[in-house]
C-alpha cells in the first residue's frame, strides 16, 4: 500500500475515535435533560446504558460476519450515515422508547466502527501499529473531552443540547467523503482458520476480559456519572456549566495520558505501563472516596484518574495481539466484554445513585483493583503461550 494512502487512512480511523469518544461521553450530561422532555426519572433514562451496548455488541457481531466477505466499506458508511441523520434528531423525541431506539441503531454502527478502526490499525501498521492504536484512542479521549464541555455550555445558556449533537453529527461529514471517494484496507484472512480452543487459551481470554470489563466498568462510569454527582440539581456543589467543566477535565486528563503513552508505548513494556497506571488510578479513586467534600482534592484527584485510566485498553489490546498471535476475529471479541462493563458499569452505577450518590465509588475502587491482578496473570501465561498459534 502507497504511503499516501497509509497516512490518510490512519487519519480516517483518528477521525473516527474523536466521533467514538463523543458519542461514549456525551449521553451522561445530556441524562437530566432525557428525563425532563421525555417525562421520565434519571434511574429510568439511565436504561439507555443497557440499550446502547445491546446495539454495540450486535454492531460488533455484523462485523464479523459480513466485513470478512468484502462488505466492510458499506458497513463504515452506514455507520457514519447512521450518526449523521439520528444524532439530530434525538433532541427533538418526546417519546422514550423512540429515543432509544435511535440510540440502538447508533450503536450498531460504533459497534461496527470501533471494532473495524482497532483491526485496520493493527494489520495497517503491523509489530509499529502501537503508537498509532494509542493515537487512535487518543482522538476517543478528544471526543470525549469536548462533548461534556459543549452539551453542560448549551444547557447553561440555551437550556438545550440541540447544539451539541447537531455539531458532533456534523463531524461524520468529512468520513463520508472520505468512504465515497476512497478505499479501506480488507479485514486480514491469514490467520482466520478455526483452531479447537485448548484450556490455557481458555484461561487466557477469561483473563483478558475480565480485565477489559473491570477497566470498562471504571472508565465508562466514571465518565457516565460524576457529571450528575457534580451537579447542584443532584445534590452536588458545581453549576450544571461547572460540572460539565468538571467532567470534561477527566476526559481532558484521560486524553492528555494517551498522547503522552503514544511516547510511552515505543520505550516502556506495555505490561509495566499498565501497572503504574493502575495505582495512579488507584490512589485518585481512594482521594475521591475520602475527600468528596473537598475541592481541592478532587479536582487533582479527577484529573489523575483520567491520567491513569488512558492506557490501561489500548496496551492490553497491543499486547495480547503482538504476544499471543490472536486472530482478528478473537480480538474482536474483546469489545464484547468491554461493552459489557459499559453496560453493567453506568447502570448499576444509576440505581446506586439513586439509593446514595456517594456509595457509587465503591464498586469502582473493586474494578480498578481487579485492573492489575488480571494484566499479572495474563503476563504470568506468556512463557507458556507465546510460541503456540491460538
Amino acid at each position: 500500500m502507497k504511503f499516501k494512502s497509509v497516512v490518510l487512512e490512519t487519519y480516517f480511523y483518528f477521525v473516527c475515535g474523536i466521533v467514538m469518544g463523543a458519542g461514549f461521553s456525551i449521553i451522561g450530561p445530556s441524562l437530566p435533560y432525557f428525563a425532563r422532555i421525555t417525562n421520565k426519572s434519571l434511574d429510568q433514562v439511565s436504561d439507555l446504558f443497557l440499550i446502547m451496548p445491546l446495539g454495540f455488541i450486535l454492531g460488533i457481531f455484523v462485523f464479523r460476519y459480513l466485513a470478512f466477505k468484502d462488505w466492510l466499506r458499506s458497513l463504515f458508511i452506514v455507520s457514519v450515515l447512521a450518526h449523521l441523520v439520528l444524532l439530530p434528531l434525538i433532541p427533538y423525541t418526546r417519546i422514550f422508547l423512540l429515543m432509544a431506539l435511535m440510540f440502538f441503531i447508533i450503536s450498531v454502527g460504533r459497534g461496527i466502527t470501533n471494532v473495524g478502526s482497532n483491526l485496520l490499525l493493527l494489520d495497517l501498521h503491523k509489530k509499529k501499529a502501537a503508537p498509532y492504536l494509542t493515537g487512535f484512542h487518543f482522538c476517543f479521549g478528544v471526543g470525549a473531552t469536548l462533548a461534556p464541555v459543549i452539551v453542560g455550555y448549551n444547557l447553561e445558556h440555551y437550556d438545550t443540547i440541540i447544539g451539541a449533537y447537531f455539531l458532533f453529527a456534523l463531524i461524520n461529514l468529512p468520513l463520508l467523503l472520505f468512504l465515497l471517494k476512497f478505499k479501506i484496507s480488507a479485514v486480514p484472512r491469514d490467520d482466520m482458520a478455526k483452531k479447537m480452543p485448548s484450556k490455557s487459551l481458555v484461561k487466557l481470554l477469561a483473563l483478558i476480559y475480565l480485565y477489559l470489563f473491570s477497566y470498562v466498568v471504571v472508565e465508562a462510569g466514571y465518565g457516565t456519572w460524576i457529571f450528575a454527582y457534580m451537579s447542584i440539581e443532584e445534590g452536588g456543589v458545581m453549576t450544571v456549566a461547572q460540572a460539565g467543566l468538571f467532567t470534561s477535565f477527566y476526559w481532558l486528563a484521560f486524553t492528555v495520558g494517551r498522547l503522552l503513552s503514544v511516547f510511552l508505548s515505543v520505550y516502556f513494556h506495555p505490561i509495566k505501563i499498565i501497572l503504574a497506571h493502575s495505582v495512579l488510578s488507584i490512589l485518585a479513586i481512594v482521594l475521591i472516596i475520602l475527600f468528596t467534600d473537598n475541592l481541592w482534592i478532587m479536582w487533582p484527584a479527577n484529573i489523575a484518574l483520567g491520567l491513569g485510566l488512558a492506557v490501561i485498553f489500548p496496551s492490553m489490546i497491543f499486547y495480547s495481539k503482538n504476544t499471543f498471535n490472536l486472530p482478528p476475529k478473537t480480538i474482536g471479541n474483546y469489545f464484547i466484554a468491554a461493552l459489557a462493563g459499559a453496560m453493567a458499569g453506568p447502570w448499576v452505577l444509576g440505581q446506586i445513585f439513586v439509593i446514595d450518590r456517594d456509595l457509587i465509588f465503591y464498586p469502582m475502587l473493586l474494578a480498578t483493583l481487579a485492573v492489575p491482578v488480571a494484566a499479572l496473570a495474563i503476563q504470568r501465561m506468556e512463557k507458556t503461550l507465546n510460541n503456540n498459534t491460538l
